[in-house]
């Protein structure tokens, strides 16, 4: 259980750094191995939504996100502002995705915005 906490608190502390994401809008699951992520509507446009997010991050940064459409209720529309990030895999493999992640965020936040 040390491995999984020591991963979540990672993903969590770099989450933390990225301005752009309320930290009201990050949930750590409770008995879950995830992290689970609402972007906000301001840091989604049409056709830049999570699944846009997650399938760009694979492309360019090699990190394996899933979007929040997979265990959202689709009669809604918020699957598509949401996504969850796994901590099963351990500390240096989140180390590792924070780090690309962090590095692809400015990427994705450019696309948003040019697509608004």
């Amino acid at each position: 259980m040390e491995k999984y906490r020591k991963s979540r608190s990672i993903i969590l502390a770099e989450l933390e750094q990225i301005s752009e994401i309320d930290p009201k809008n990050i949930a750590p699951a409770d008995g879950g191995f995830y992290v689970y992520i609402d972007l906000g509507k301001e840091n989604v446009a049409p056709g830049f939504g999570s699944v846009s997010m997650c399938k760009a991050l694979l492309e360019e940064e090699h990190v394996a996100f899933a979007p929040g459409n997979d265990f959202e209720d689709p009669a809604g529309n918020l699957g598509d502002r949401r996504f969850r990030i796994s901590y099963a895999g351990g500390a240096e493999i989140a180390k590792e995705g924070l780090k690309r992640f962090r590095t692809f965020w400015p990427t994705w936040l450019t696309r948003v915005k040019n697509a608004q």
